[in-house]
C-alpha cells in the first residue's frame, strides 16, 4: 500500500497521468483502476483514471507487494552489446540496501539475465561506473564487463564523459554562468559547506549552467559540474543565491510549499562522450544519450503537453546492430516464419546477421534505425540505397503502438533528405494490410526474394 501525494506541477492532471508520470511508466496502471485498486482520500472511495486530482490531494494505491511500484519500472535509455544506461527512478539507489525495494544493480542483473548474458565465473556481471545517490534520478552507466569498467571509469575521471544535470531553481539566474568556490565536506550530522579560501578539509568545486526557461519565479537549468562531489549541486546553486526547487538541506522551505514540491528537483538528463580516437571507446566518440526528465519534481511546470513522450528513434551504431538482429529474428520466428518453409527461414536468417548488416552501413548501402521505449529496443528499420525498406520489424508484444508507423516516418524523412520521391518494400503478404494502412500502393507483380514469397507496394513521398 502507498500513499502518493499530487505535487503542485500536477494540478489538473488526470489520476491516469498523475500514476503514470509521478511514479513512473508502468504496464499495470490501467489494471490498478480496473481492480479498484486506486482510490482517494480521507473517504477512500474508488478512482476514475479521466479524474483530474488537485494539488495536495492524497491517492491511495494498494499494490501486489510491498515494494514501491517506481522502483519496479527502470526505463533502458540506450543499450548495445557492451553496455547498458538506465534511467534510474528517484528514490532508488544505484547499489546497496534499499529501504522499500530492490536496488538499480538488481535490475541490471536480472535484465543480463533474461539476455542470456549474466555469467560469474567469466566475470560477465554488471558494473555500475558513475553511481547517483539515491535522491538524484537519470542516467546511470552499466557496463557487463570487467575490462570496459576499467575504461569506463578512467573516461569519467578524465571527463571525456560528460554528465549534464537539469535543475529547477527559484532565484535570479544569469543566462549562463561559472560557480566555483572549496567545498568542505560534512560529518554525519552536518551538512557541507562552501568556502571562498582554499583550507586542509576543502577541495575545489565548480560547475557551470545554463538558463534554459523561464517559468513566473522558477527556472529550468542545464547544469554541467567540473567536479563530482556529493550535494555540490544544491549547495553551489544555494550559494548563488539559486535554491534548488524541493531541496530540504539547502533550498528554500517556503518555495517548496508554495510550489507543492517536496523531492529535490534534479535529473542527470544527458551523457555526452568525448572519448577522442585510438580506444576502446572510440566508436561512442561524439554520440549524446539523453532521458526523459518528465518524473523530475517541478518539471510539469514546463510542460506543454499533457502526454509523455512515448518512443525515440535514432540511428544504431556496430554494438546496436547485433541486438536490432536479435530483435528481428525473434519478431519473425514469431509473426512470419510459422507460414514459411524451412529453407526460408535460413534464408532469412542469412540476411539479418550482424555482420551483413554491419558491412552494408560501413559501405554506405544502409541506413538502420532503432525505435526505443521505456523497456529498450521495441522496433528497428533498415532502408537500403536511401529508398529501399529492407526490415522492418517491432516487438509482437509492442505492436499497435506506433512504432511501425514512426519508424516509417522516420525513413520517409530520409528519403526526401537525399533526393528521393518513393519508398519501396518488397513485403510478405501477411504485412500488406500495415504498408496498405501507411500509404503503401501493393504492385501487380509477385515477386521471389531470397525464396520468400513477397509483394511489392510503394509509397510517393
Amino acid at each position: 500500500m502507498m500513499i502518493l501525494k499530487v505535487p503542485g506541477d500536477m494540478d489538473g492532471f488526470s489520476a491516469q497521468i498523475f500514476l503514470q508520470r509521478y511514479i513512473g511508466q508502468m504496464s499495470g496502471v490501467d489494471r490498478l483502476f480496473k481492480e479498484g485498486k486506486v482510490r482517494t482520500l480521507p473517504l477512500g472511495r474508488k478512482l476514475d483514471p479521466r479524474t483530474p486530482l488537485s494539488r495536495g490531494a492524497r491517492v491511495l494505491v494498494f499494490t501486489d507487494n510491498s515494494r514501491s511500484i517506481h522502483e519496479q519500472t527502470v526505463e533502458v535509455s540506450y543499450e548495445d552489446e557492451e553496455f547498458i544506461v538506465f534511467n534510474k527512478p528517484q528514490g532508488m539507489p544505484c547499489i546497496g540496501k534499499a529501504e522499500k525495494g530492490i536496488n538499480l544493480y538488481y535490475h541490471a542483473v536480472e535484465r543480463m539475465k533474461n539476455q542470456g548474458e549474466y555469467d560469474v565465473a567469466s566475470l560477465h556481471v554488471p558494473y555500475v561506473c558513475n553511481v547517483l545517490p539515491a535522491f538524484i534520478g537519470g542516467l546511470v552507466i552499466v557496463v557487463k564487463e570487467q575490462f570496459l569498467f576499467e575504461y569506463m571509469l578512467e573516461a569519467l575521471r578524465e571527463r571525456r564523459i560528460k554528465r549534464v544535470y537539469r535543475v529547477i531553481v527559484t532565484g535570479e539566474p544569469k543566462q549562463s554562468a561559472l560557480l566555483h568556490g572549496f567545498m568542505e565536506q560534512g560529518g554525519t550530522f552536518s551538512k557541507a559547506v562552501l568556502q571562498d579560501k582554499m583550507n586542509r578539509n576543502a577541495r575545489p568545486a565548480a560547475l557551470r549552467y545554463r538558463l534554459i526557461e523561464r517559468h513566473g519565479e522558477l527556472s529550468l537549468l542545464e547544469v554541467e559540474p567540473m567536479s563530482c562531489y556529493k550535494q555540490q549541486i544544491p549547495l553551489q546553486l544555494a550559494k548563488a543565491g539559486l535554491p534548488m526547487l524541493g531541496d530540504k538541506a539547502f533550498g528554500s522551505s517556503k518555495a517548496n510549499h508554495k510550489f507543492g514540491i517536496d523531492r529535490p528537483a534534479i535529473w542527470m538528463y544527458k551523457i555526452v562522450f568525448e572519448t577522442g580516437h585510438n580506444n576502446y571507446l572510440e566508436y561512442l566518440n561524439g554520440k549524446e544519450i539523453c532521458a526523459e526528465t518528465i518524473y523530475m519534481p517541478g518539471f510539469g511546470y514546463f510542460m506543454d503537453q499533457k502526454e509523455p513522450k512515448s518512443v525515440r528513434i535514432e540511428f544504431l551504431n556496430k554494438k546496436q546492430i547485433k541486438q536490432a538482429t536479435k530483435l528481428a529474428q525473434n519478431s519473425f520466428m514469431q509473426t512470419i516464419a510459422r507460414g514459411e518453409e524451412k529453407s526460408d527461414v535460413l534464408a532469412f536468417r542469412e540476411r539479418v546477421k550482424p555482420s551483413m548488416l554491419c558491412r552494408a552501413i560501413e559501405q554506405g548501402e544502409m541506413a538502420i534505425w532503432g525505435c526505443f521505449g521505456p523497456e529498450g529496443m521495441d522496433g528497428m528499420l533498415a532502408l537500403a540505397d536511401q529508398t529501399r525498406i529492407e526490415l522492418l520489424f517491432v516487438k509482437p508484444d509492442c505492436f499497435n503502438k506506433g512504432i511501425g508507423r514512426a519508424l516509417l516516418k522516420q525513413a520517409e524523412e530520409y528519403c526526401l533528405q537525399h533526393g528521393k520521391n518513393e519508398l519501396i518494400v518488397d513485403t510478405p503478404i501477411s504485412a500488406a494490410p500495415f504498408y496498405q494502412k501507411c500509404g503503401f500502393i501493393a504492385q501487380k507483380e509477385i515477386q521471389q526474394d531470397d525464396d520468400i514469397r513477397n509483394i511489392r507496394m510503394i509509397k510517393q513521398c
